[in-house]
């Protein structure tokens, strides 16, 4: 039995859908509705196609569940994750899979916002968000896939990327030229504490090793004589 939780949003929008495609492939699905979607948006009118069950949202009927699609909240849910949305994910002790990001997740840091439950698998669209990337999200997606939805490439690469994943492209350092100095290879600051000194000499000396101009290491004196020390 698979229980697909709809939010009021395109996310539940996209819970509709998800639970029309695998009924038709055979999947016994029903609905749980946190809230009806806005009259006239995309959310209402996929909702508007799905002929199946819809239950109440109660804790009884996720008992029922043997699989759990959280379609409640997508990536851009600007406040914290409340009420009967977070009490009924904590309830889930099945298998979930969340829909663009587990509801309450912050797409942008990958933080949680209040809660966010823990995902076997997240399906998400056209790109990545950070919160995918950045932990504790990246633990609480699971397996994350990147769907294919039909979005045109064009679109996609219209939109100017402000991260970047860490791969072996972003690793190639630029040779450096006969005429060059140490003002052409960038100025490093690294603040450092007492506390901790080896992460900052640590850091210090990796900003060295890859070409940096010139390193400051700016710390408090405690910390600065450890470095010099060793």
């Amino acid at each position: 039995r698979l229980l697909v939780l709809a939010g009021p949003g395109n996310n539940g929008g996209d819970g509709y859908v998800v639970a029309r495609l695998l009924e038709r492939e055979g999947w016994p699905v029903s609905v749980a509705a946190l809230a009806p979607p806005r009259p006239g948006s995309d959310a209402a009118l996929a909702a508007a196609e799905w002929r199946g069950p819809v239950l109440p949202f109660t804790p009884e009927t996720l008992a029922r569940a043997q699989l759990v699609v959280d379609a409640l909240f997508g990536a851009g849910l600007s406040r914290d994750l409340d009420g009967s949305a977070a009490a009924a994910l904590q309830a889930v002790r099945v298998p979930l899979v969340a829909v663009d990001v587990p509801s309450g997740l912050d797409g942008a840091t990958g933080q949680p916002r209040g809660f966010a439950p823990q995902a076997a698998l997240t399906v998400t669209f056209g790109r990545l968000k950070p919160g995918h990337l950045l932990l504790p999200g990246r633990a609480l997606c699971g397996e994350v896939v990147l769907a294919d939805i039909g979005l045109p490439e064009a679109a996609l690469n219209s939109i100017e990327a402000r991260a970047f994943r860490n791969a072996p492209g972003l690793w190639r350092l630029p040779e450096r030229g006969a005429q060059d100095h140490k003002f052409s290879h960038g100025h490093v600051t690294i603040p450092g504490g007492a506390a901790m000194p080896g992460a900052a000499r640590l850091a210090a000396m990796a900003a060295r090793r890859i070409g940096a101009g010139l390193v400051t290491l700016a710390a408090e004196d405690a910390a600065t004589a450890t470095l010099f020390r060793q």
